[in-house]
């Protein structure tokens, strides 16, 4: 099989197949109970599956997404079964109600989607697909060629795209020995950890509305261009680049720091400061990005996590020192930016039980 396998209970199912059928996604979509029959007996190879968190549409299917997902891990680890990426597609509905506040899931997975961003934006939800499979195809090309496997430090590199220096430099250590120590174990289980720690979330690289975010910028697609050659070498190159527009974050920190006049951390200056240091450097009139109400401060450095949770995801910078924080369960890996929210955000959910005891009590 080459097509993505869509489980879902739901009749507008085919209507999402359909869509990324046209931006060269091929999707089948199969009802729970036959794709539980399908996956765990017949052993396919399909390029994936899109997995749906509540099935109890279909009469008769007691089990969950997170237990389908959980039962064809376990046969991907004993070798009964093909690795293949299994994604989360899902409405923030049924999200909320089965999986936030318990990360135990979350491991099950290779990435998020909200069914939603289809209809925003099928290239997008295609291009992030299309990164799962490069890189699970790397990984089985590694361990087609290297079957004993062992931890391999240039490997990581070569995946990374980095020099050995680039790699001590701009890759947190811990996040280092993880991927080398991944070319052991299951494919799915590296590749996983390959896909959530370096694209998935904020961290050891950033996508280029946080990175605009980050420097202090509106979006403007005529000035955008010089910004990409500015940051030339802080560009991913790596497996799947053709579909993660990606930028190493201690690159771009050192890429600020060889303009004139930037003798501070880029995250500790104003935006103001921000946007005259790159015109003057970079000799454009960059537009200067506005905060809103909802999120005082002057220096943005993060997303509000609450907001971006919403049916209708929105991206409110927060400025840390002025931004609520947010705890989960579980530590966040070292080298992931903590979460938080906005001031006027979290206020509205003053009881989310992530905000902090002491920021609760300063929204009171």
């Amino acid at each position: 099989m080459t097509n993505w396998l869509f489980v879902d209970d739901q009749a507008d199912a085919a209507a999402y197949a359909s869509e990324l059928g046209k931006v060269d996604i091929k999707v089948d979509h199969i009802q729970p109970s036959a794709a539980r029959k399908l996956l765990l007996d017949q052993n396919p190879d399909p390029a994936g599956v899109l997995m749906d968190v509540d099935l109890s549409g279909e009469v008769g299917m007691l089990g969950t997404g997170l237990g389908l997902a959980q039962d064809i891990r376990a046969r991907q680890k004993n070798g009964s079964l093909e690795d293949f990426p299994i994604i989360r597609f899902a409405n923030p509905g049924p999200i909320a109600k089965n999986v936030r506040g318990d990360p135990t899931s979350d491991d099950l997975f290779d990435d998020y989607l909200f069914k939603a961003e289809v209809g925003r934006s099928a290239v997008s939800v295609a291009a992030r697909l299309k990164l799962t499979e490069a890189v699970y195809g790397a990984y089985h090309k590694i361990k087609r060629e290297k079957p004993a496997g062992k931890a391999d430090v240039k490997l990581v590199e070569e995946l990374l795209g980095l020099t050995g220096d680039q790699l001590e430099e701009w890759v947190h250590r811990a996040l280092t020995t993880r991927l080398a120590s991944g070319f052991v174990g299951p494919i799915h289980v590296a590749a996983g950890t390959f896909l959530r720690s370096c694209f998935n979330a904020v961290g050891v690289m950033v996508d280029r509305q946080t990175l605009a975010m980050r420097l202090g910028l509106s979006a403007n697609e005529e000035t955008w261009n010089t910004i990409e050659k500015w940051l030339a070498s802080s560009e991913y190159r790596g497996v799947g680049q053709d579909f993660a527009e990606r930028w190493w974050s201690s690159g771009v920190d050192q890429a600020w720091y060889s303009l004139d006049g930037a003798s501070s951390p880029l995250s500790a200056t104003s935006v103001a400061e921000r946007v005259k240091i790159l015109s003057r450097s970079l000799k454009v009139e960059f537009v200067p990005l506005k905060m809103p109400e909802t999120s005082p401060g002057e220096r943005p450095w993060r997303w509000c996590q609450l907001s971006l949770e919403r049916d209708e995801p929105e991206y409110i910078p927060v400025d840390p020192s002025r931004g609520i924080k947010l705890t989960l369960p579980n530590d966040l890996p070292a080298w992931v930016d903590p979460l938080m929210a906005s001031y006027g955000v979290a206020i509205r959910q003053r009881e989310d039980t992530r905000i902090s005891a002491a920021d609760r009590e300063k929204l009171r």
